[in-house]
């Protein structure tokens, strides 16, 4: 559990900083972009925003749930 917190906390401004960068850049890409482009950017902005969320907020709870799970099967073992 420690382990995990400190490396989302050493991770997440990286992160942040790295998807920001993309999301500014495609937001202009569909402000100075035609129209043919502008739903090719709001999917790659869902992508993005989804992809950001999942890595930092879901897959570090889901090992540390996964590494609980692991425990007790193994306590459990004869």
């Amino acid at each position: 559990m420690d382990l995990v917190n400190k490396a989302v906390t050493e991770t997440l401004s990286r992160s942040l900083n790295n998807s920001l960068t993309i999301i500014f850049m495609l937001v202009a890409f569909w402000l100075l972009g035609g129209v043919t482009i502008k739903w090719f950017v709001v999917a790659l902005l869902i992508g993005t925003i989804s992809g950001t969320y999942s890595s930092t907020f879901t897959a570090a709870p889901l090992l540390v749930v996964w590494e609980q799970i692991k425990g007790r099967k193994i306590k459990t073992l004869p």
